[in-house]
């Protein structure tokens, strides 16, 4: 469920007496459970529903049939800028003169470019950080955190919901810099990545006949999602080789 819904809500902020409903298929082999597989998910939190539905391809979209996982932009601002030093794990680093990671890529850019977030988060971090000048930290569901450096200006602040495009920041020379440049970073599961890699595509969303399929199966679904119960219910037939649909809803 956590992973079905991370990048619309934040999941460490949930409050007792908010509320979930799951709706799961169930593969019955001889009378006997083989397989199960998560079909639904609501969630009520703050007053707001989050719904999660898993299509034919495996994947998760919301109600209207749009990806949940939000790809990042490629770069973080409005045009592609020159890098001048790329992620590296053994950089030799031009301030210190010693070897050292280089966990993010640097992008060469005047002072006072936009600097935009390359997807949909909550700011972490918004302050001077030393050597790493003024730098922001955005979070983007429970995966991926990006980190922004040596900027002229911080415009967001801790706590703050941006959208992917949203500046955050302008360009600078600040911390521990041999030139105006922004140097961006990706972390995944808390481990640097490499940035221009192009793994955080976006998923997009069912099209034609499996759009349709989609929208259909969803209409379905969720009258089954909608009551309160606290308790596993079997809905449709046990009839070996093929599924019957079970849902759980509850306090969270």
């Amino acid at each position: 469920m956590i992973k079905a819904l991370q990048w619309q809500m934040d999941f460490r902020k949930l409050r007792a007496g908010d509320q979930f409903s799951v709706l799961m298929s169930r593969e019955m082999l001889d009378g006997k459970s083989a397989q199960s597989q998560l079909l639904g998910v609501r969630l009520r939190s703050g007053g707001k529903d989050y719904y999660a539905f898993r299509a034919e391809d495996g994947k998760f979209y919301d109600r209207s049939g749009s990806g949940l996982a939000r790809g990042f932009m490629r770069f973080p601002t409005v045009k592609q800028y020159r890098v001048s030093s790329n992620f590296n794990p053994r950089r030799l680093n031009p301030v210190t003169g010693r070897i050292a990671p280089h966990k993010g890529v640097d992008f060469a850019l005047p002072i006072g470019t936009p600097v935009l977030a390359v997807g949909d988060g909550e700011i972490v971090v918004a302050k001077n950080g030393g050597a790493a000048g003024n730098y922001v930290a955005i979070r983007h569901g429970r995966q991926y955190m990006t980190r922004y450096m040596h900027m002229k200006k911080v415009l967001v602040k801790p706590g703050q919901k941006v959208k992917r495009g949203d500046r955050i920041g302008l360009s600078g020379n600040t911390g521990r810099s041999t030139g105006p440049h922004l140097h961006f970073e990706i972390w995944i599961n808390n481990q640097a990545g490499q940035p221009l890699n192009g793994e955080t595509a976006a998923h997009g969303r069912p099209d034609g006949k499996d759009r349709s399929d989609y929208m259909a199966q969803v209409k379905s679904w969720l009258p089954q999602l909608g009551s309160e119960v606290s308790e596993f219910r079997q809905i449709g037939a046990k009839t070996d080789g093929f599924p019957s649909v079970f849902w759980l809803s509850g306090a969270g």
